[in-house]
C-alpha cells in the first residue's frame, strides 16, 4: 500500500471528510458527487444540500446507487465521462 492511500484511510476514520463536507454544506446549495460509484456518500450529502447530482461513468454503478438510495428525493443520477469535453458539469 502506498503512503497516500494509508493517509486517506486515516482521514476517513477520523472523520475529516465528513467534517469538511458539513463545513461547506447548506440547504440552499447544490453539490455534485463525481465518481459516485454505488453512492457511498449520498446518504451524507442528501440531507445537507438542496440537491445532489450523482455522476459516474458506469451505468451499473448508477443503477446500484439508484436502487440503494431511492428514498433520497433530492438526488439525481447521471452517467457521464468527466474526461470528455461535454460532461455533466455543463448541465450542473
Amino acid at each position: 500500500m502506498t503512503t497516500r492511500f494509508l493517509m486517506c484511510c486515516a482521514m476517513i476514520k477520523k472523520g475529516y471528510i465528513k467534517k469538511s463536507i458539513r463545513s461547506v454544506a447548506g440547504n440552499d446549495k447544490s453539490v455534485i458527487d463525481i465518481g459516485c460509484a454505488v453512492g457511498k456518500w449520498l446518504p451524507l450529502l442528501s440531507p445537507l444540500f438542496k440537491s445532489v447530482m450523482a455522476v459516474d461513468i458506469s451505468a451499473t454503478n448508477l443503477k446500484i446507487a439508484k436502487e440503494r438510495h431511492q428514498h433520497l428525493q433530492n438526488v439525481s443520477y447521471e452517467r457521464s465521462d468527466m474526461s470528455k469535453r461535454e460532461n455533466a458539469l455543463q448541465r450542473f
